[in-house]
């Protein structure tokens, strides 16, 4: 399947604590585990097993201060269970939610 089309489909959000002025940054701890789950959430929801990811490189792309928002990239690594791998950049944005102070979303762009 096609890595580019996995990550289309991903339409995921998942909400995390944070202060309410800026969501955490790109390469924060907290948007690295996020983004980790919702990829894994995705590839559990698509039904795609014997597939591991890594993620590196998280990088700032744009600053958004007044919509509270960062739009990032990092490279993706998927390693499936027959040695074979395959990477993807990826676009992700992190925004805060705009009606529970505190939290935020990672949802990754297409």
């Amino acid at each position: 399947m096609n890595v580019k089309f996995l990550f289309v489909l991903l339409a995921s959000f998942i909400v995390l604590g944070c202060n309410d002025k800026m969501p955490p940054k790109c390469d924060s701890q907290e948007t690295k585990a996020l983004l980790n789950k919702v990829i894994k959430n995705s590839f559990n929801n698509l039904g795609v097993t014997g597939v591991t990811h890594t993620v590196t490189g998280h990088d700032l792309v744009e600053r958004h201060e007044k919509a509270k928002e960062y739009l990032c990239e990092a490279r993706v690594v998927l390693h499936a269970s027959n040695g074979r791998m395959t990477s993807e950049v990826i676009n992700y944005s992190v925004f805060l939610d705009e009606n529970k102070k505190g939290q935020f979303f990672v949802q990754i762009e297409d």
